[in-house]
């Protein structure tokens, strides 16, 4: 799985050597541990190429979510397209909508402007992001209480 990642055999062995042994030891890293762990390797004299750093991201962003949907997967489960669709998956939820585009609400103060937070609110809840890369406003809806004939509780 490494190999289908890019890494030579001198960064295999590294990698190992730091503890990444399975596949499901890639579910306790993070996001950050990535780039430290390339940087160690290359200070090292071990050559690796950014390409094989952004496939060690996909690779973890999919065991994540594995773990997260509570699938069953195996190393070879995470094949060429597999991985290459995780990335550009992990590219996305790394991107962060700018600042200077979406804002957080101001306090809520005032009832007779209930329409302008509420709308900005889910506008800033529509562009926030929580587990599984799902927008935070996935979670909020409009009634308290779904009405008894209604057999669908989640869209899809």
């Amino acid at each position: 799985m490494l190999e289908r990642v890019g890494l030579n055999d001198a960064a295999i062995v590294a990698i190992e050597a730091m503890g990444l042994t399975s596949i499901e030891s890639f579910n306790d890293l993070t996001d950050d541990d990535i780039p430290a762990i390339i940087k160690e390797i290359r200070r090292r004299g071990t050559p690796i190429r950014q390409s094989s750093q952004n496939f060690l991201h996909a690779l973890r962003y999919w065991v994540v979510r594995q773990e997260r949907m509570q699938e069953n997967y195996l190393s070879d489960d995470f094949t060429d397209n597999i991985m290459r669709h995780a990335l550009r998956r992990w590219q996305i939820a790394s991107e962060s909508a700018s600042n200077d585009l979406i804002k957080a609400p101001k306090e809520f103060k005032t009832s007779s402007k209930w329409r302008k937070f509420k709308e900005s609110f889910l506008t800033f809840l529509q562009h926030t992001k929580g587990h599984c890369d799902f927008p935070l406003s996935y979670v909020l809806r409009e009634e308290e209480v779904l009405a008894e004939d209604d057999e669908r509780p989640f869209e899809s």
